[in-house]
C-alpha cells in the first residue's frame, strides 16, 4: 500500500527529528511517497507566511501529515498556531497519544497506555471571556461531541487490539456535562465487545502512580487528557518518548509531543523517538500495521543495545540513532508498493 504524505519539519529541532523520522520510514516502506512543506517561524523568514498557501495545497492532496515542532511568535494580533489551523481546517477532533511503547533505561516505571480526548481548539469546547471584573472560562460539550468521541476510542482499541477502555470524568463535581460524557460511553459500549469501566478524574490520577498498568486506553474530556498524559509520560521517559495524533474522518495529523527546544537545534542531538513513534502512528493509519510494528520493534531494541541520544544518558547522535533503526529493521522488514 503507498501513501501520500506531507512533511513539516518547522522550527528548532523539528527538522532534524522528522528527517529522522522519514529515513526509518523510507527503510521500512519503499511505496511511500513524502512532499516537503514550510511551516512556522523558519516558514514566516523566508516567505512572509506561518502557514503559506502552497503548504496548505499539498495538505489538501495528501493521505497523512508528519510534522515537527513550531516556535510561537511573541503575542501577535491574528496570529494563530499553524499546526492548529491545519487542525481546524482538516476537522481532527480526536487527540491521540501513546505512552510506554518505547521506554527508556531511565524511566521509574513501565506504563502503557493510549489517551483519547477531544481536540478543544477543532470542536471549540474551551473558550476565555472577558467580562467587566475579570474573565469567565465557558466549557461546552455536547450529546453529539460525546459520541463522536467515545465511538472513535472503542474503534481504535478494537482496530489495534487493545484489551479495554476507560472514561475519566468528573462526574462529581460537573453533574451535568460530565454525567453526559461517561454516559454516552457507557451506552457506545453496549455490544462493543471490549472490556470498559468509567472512573473519577482524580481516582484516574492516583491509580496511574500506584497501579500503572491498570489502564490501556482512556477516552476523556479536555483539560483532563493533557493532565493524564502528562503524569504518565513522566514515569515513561518524558516527553521525547510520546507520539501524538489528530485524526478526524480520513486524514491524520502526526507530531511529537515535545516542543521545538532552540537551543538543541542543529547540533545532532535531539532525540527522535517521539517523532519515529509517530511515524509508526501514521503508518498504522495508513494500514501498514505490520511496518508500525517492526519500527516500535526496532526502536525497542535499540533501547536494549544501549543506543540512545544524550538526553536518555547515551551518545547516539540523531541521525545515527536513525541509521541504526534501519540497521536493525533489515532488509526482511521492507515492504515494497509492488
Amino acid at each position: 500500500m503507498s501513501g501520500k504524505i506531507v512533511v513539516m519539519g518547522g522550527d528548532g529541532i523539528g527538522p532534524e527529528v522528522v528527517s529522522a523520522t522519514v529515513r526509518v520510514l523510507e527503510c521500512l516502506n519503499d511505496g511511500l511517497e513524502f512532499i516537503h512543506a514550510d511551516v512556522g517561524m523558519h516558514s514566516f523568514e523566508k516567505t512572509g507566511e506561518y502557514l503559506p498557501g502552497e503548504t496548505l495545497s499539498a495538505i489538501e492532496g495528501a493521505d497523512a501529515i508528519l510534522a515537527g515542532c513550531v516556535i510561537d511568535p511573541e503575542p501577535t494580533k491574528g496570529y494563530r498556531n499553524p499546526f492548529d489551523e491545519i487542525k481546524k481546517r482538516l476537522g481532527l477532533f480526536a487527540d491521540v497519544r501513546e505512552v510506554g511503547r518505547v521506554v527508556p533505561k531511565k524511566a521509574n516505571k513501565k506504563v502503557s497506555m493510549t489517551v483519547v480526548s477531544e481536540n478543544p481548539l477543532v470542536e471549540s469546547t474551551i473558550s476565555e471571556i472577558e467580562s467587566v471584573d475579570g474573565v469567565v472560562l465557558e466549557r461546552r460539550t455536547n450529546y453529539e461531541l460525546c459520541r463522536r468521541l467515545t465511538g472513535f476510542a472503542t474503534s481504535l482499541a478494537a482496530r489495534d487490539g487493545h484489551r479495554n477502555v476507560t472514561c475519566v470524568h468528573h462526574a462529581s463535581a460537573y453533574k451535568v456535562s460530565d454525567s453526559m460524557f461517561r454516559d454516552t460511553f457507557m451506552e457506545t459500549m453496549v455490544g462493543a465487545g471490549i472490556d470498559h469501566g468509567e472512573i473519577e478524574v482524580d481516582r484516574a490520577t492516583y491509580e496511574i502512580i500506584a497501579n500503572p498498568g491498570r489502564f490501556d486506553v482512556i477516552v476523556t474530556l479536555s483539560p483532563y487528557g493533557n493532565l493524564l498524559l502528562a503524569e504518565a509520560s513522566a514515569l515513561a521517559g518524558g516527553m521525547h518518548y510520546v507520539p501524538s495524533a489528530s485524526l478526524g474522518a480520513e486524514k491524520g495529523f502526526f507530531e511529537p509531543m515535545h516542543g521545538a527546544v532552540p537551543a538543541l537545534a542543529g547540533k545532532d542531538v535531539a532525540n527522535p523517538t517521539a517523532s519515529m513513534l509517530s511515524g509508526a502512528m501514521l503508518l498504522r493509519h495508513l494500514g501498514l500495521g505490520k511496518d508500525a510494528d517492526a519500527l516500535v520493534d526496532s526502536l525497542n531494541e535499540t533501547v536494549r543495545l544501549g543506543l540512545c541520544t544524550p538526553d536518555a544518558g547515551g551518545i547516539t547522535g540523531t541521525m545515527d540513532l536513525a541509521d541504526r533503526v534501519c540497521e536493525i529493521i533489515g532488509k526482511g522488514c521492507r515492504s515494497s508498493s509492488s
